[in-house]
């Protein structure tokens, strides 16, 4: 069996890749909680495997030609290759928990 506690509540946030994200990282490879604060889209379009759960605001996904709003209680998979960007355009900070490969892969 392998375990491994994530304790975000008592980790530091960390600058992200862009000056509106923040990130906390534990201990657990594939796993991070991120934090867009308002005004935040990512420049660079990502073809990553996750799972995304909106734990509070509402983030906006854009897909391939198409704009997807999740709101807080709400997840998502992305499989690799599918091209997406995140963007918060609401009034309110987005924290969403992201699992990624290589923790995906089976």
């Amino acid at each position: 069996m392998s375990f491994t506690r994530l304790p975000f509540p008592d980790l530091p946030w960390q600058p992200g890749n862009h000056p509106l994200e923040e990130k906390k990282l534990g201990d657990a490879p594939g796993v991070v909680l991120l934090r867009f604060a308002p005004g935040f889209r990512d420049p660079e379009v990502c073809r990553g495997d996750h799972v995304l759960y909106v734990i509070s605001g509402e983030f906006t996904l854009g897909l391939e030609g198409e704009d997807v709003v999740l709101r807080a209680g709400e997840a998502c998979t992305l499989r690799a290759g599918s091209a997406h960007r995140a963007e918060n355009a609401g009034p309110e900070p987005v924290i969403l928990l992201a699992v990624s490969a290589p923790l995906l892969a089976p």
